[in-house]
C-alpha cells in the first residue's frame, strides 16, 4: 500500500511541477508580447538553456569523480556479465584490470 501511495504522490507532484513550468513559460511569453527582440530572447532562452560556461575546482572534481566512478562501474558490470554468460573462454577478462579512480589532488 505504501508503494501505491508513494506512485500517486509522485505524480501528483510531477503534474503540479509541470502545471508551474507551463505557467511560467505563458507568462514569460505574455510578458514579452508586442516586443519582438525580448521575445526572441525568451524564446531562445527556453529553448536553449544556458550551462555554467566555468566551474569551480570542487565542481570539477565532483564532476571527474563521478565520472570515473560510472566508467569503472560499467566495466565491471560488462566483466561480471561475460563472465557469467559463460564467454570467459573467448573472451578473457581477467587481464583486462581497471583500478577504482584515486581522488583528484587540486
Amino acid at each position: 500500500m505504501d508503494k501505491a501511495n508513494y506512485k500517486k504522490t509522485c505524480k501528483i507532484a510531477r503534474q503540479l511541477i509541470d502545471e508551474l513550468l507551463v505557467s511560467q513559460i505563458r507568462r514569460d511569453i505574455a510578458e514579452a508580447d508586442g516586443d519582438p527582440k525580448r521575445l526572441w530572447r525568451t524564446t531562445k532562452q527556453l529553448l536553449h538553456p544556458q550551462m555554467p560556461t566555468s566551474m569551480n575546482d570542487s565542481d570539477c572534481a565532483t564532476m571527474a569523480s563521478n565520472f570515473c566512478s560510472l566508467f569503472y562501474d560499467k566495466v565491471e558490470r560488462i566483466k561480471t556479465s561475460v563472465k557469467s554468460a559463460s564467454l570467459g573462454q573467448l573472451f578473457p577478462t581477467s587481464s583486462f584490470q581497471v583500478s577504482r579512480c584515486q581522488a583528484l589532488a587540486l
